[in-house]
């Protein structure tokens, strides 16, 4: 589900994070004692940490070191936190 939530929402120019609706249905201390949904919530996560380091790796070979001040500096991470969405 998060390779195709990803997908749609790349063609939308966005990053979303997928978060699995199981895992809001669970109290932590129960949640944590079941190997099956702790496994795909960390698969989630591995996911979650490939997704925010392409942006951030995107982010790096788009910057401009020369010309830019605070100002531009807070307009491009307001952008980038516009693109970055957390599914639920």
């Amino acid at each position: 589900m998060s390779s195709l939530t990803e997908t749609y929402n790349r063609l939308q120019c966005q990053t979303v994070l997928y978060v699995p609706k199981e895992a809001m249905q669970y109290p932590i201390d129960l949640a944590s004692r079941d190997r099956e949904l702790c496994s795909r919530l960390e698969a989630a996560m591995v996911h979650w940490i490939r997704q925010i380091k392409e942006v951030v790796m995107n982010q790096r070979m788009t910057e401009n070191d020369y010309g830019t001040g605070p100002l531009e500096e807070i307009q491009f991470w307001k952008s980038r936190s516009e693109e970055l969405i957390i599914s639920l």
